[in-house]
């Protein structure tokens, strides 16, 4: 079993407990907080995936770094991770978990990567039109990229738009060798 699949399996199954709970939103941020520690502190994600380390010592230090934590059946989650040592897959479980999650609640994430910041209006704009052709609310985050020179990458729902100047002159590029051989 692959390791995409080992996440969607776990994924799945605290999407299912989280929906019957109606704590499908909470849980997400939650697990996203989790995820953004672990990839902020690779130590602290080293340590949790050593093998000599006993998973008593891993669940005491996970459950007292998680003490504020109102949510036991994540704790008890992460947990059962430990004990099956599938924690190694927690980020990918994590990304799974939000897919479903934003798919059940109709929430679509995208990301907009542009030269330069846009003025919050464009944003909106392109906001609502996603929202018009993909009939979902839409979260946009713009990320900045100098590379694109002008215009900019769109990255949503599993597609790319590319109307970047940088992405424009390569196609020119491309048709101009072709042309010529």
């Amino acid at each position: 079993m692959s390791g995409e699949d080992i996440a969607r399996r776990y994924s799945k199954a605290l999407f299912q407990l989280s929906k019957e709970k109606s704590d499908l939103q909470r849980r997400k941020f939650a697990l996203k907080l989790i995820a953004d520690l672990f990839n902020r502190h690779k130590r602290l994600a080293t340590f949790f995936r050593l093998s000599h380390v006993p998973v008593v010592t891993k669940k005491n230090i996970l459950q007292s770094a998680l003490k504020d934590v109102e949510d036991e059946t994540l704790i008890a989650f992460l947990c059962l991770l430990l004990d099956k040592r599938r924690f190694i897959y927690l980020l990918e479980i994590v990304r799974c978990y939000e897919e479903m999650a934003d798919e059940e609640m109709g929430l679509l994430e995208g990301t907009l990567k542009t030269a330069y910041p846009l003025e919050q209006s464009m944003m909106d704009k392109m906001r609502m039109a996603l929202e018009k052709k993909f009939n979902k609310n839409v979260v946009l985050k713009e990320k900045i990229c100098p590379k694109a020179i002008g215009g900019g990458m769109l990255f949503i729902d599993n597609k790319y738009v590319d109307f970047s100047l940088r992405g424009k002159l390569q196609k020119l590029k491309t048709h101009l060798f072709e042309g010529s051989l």
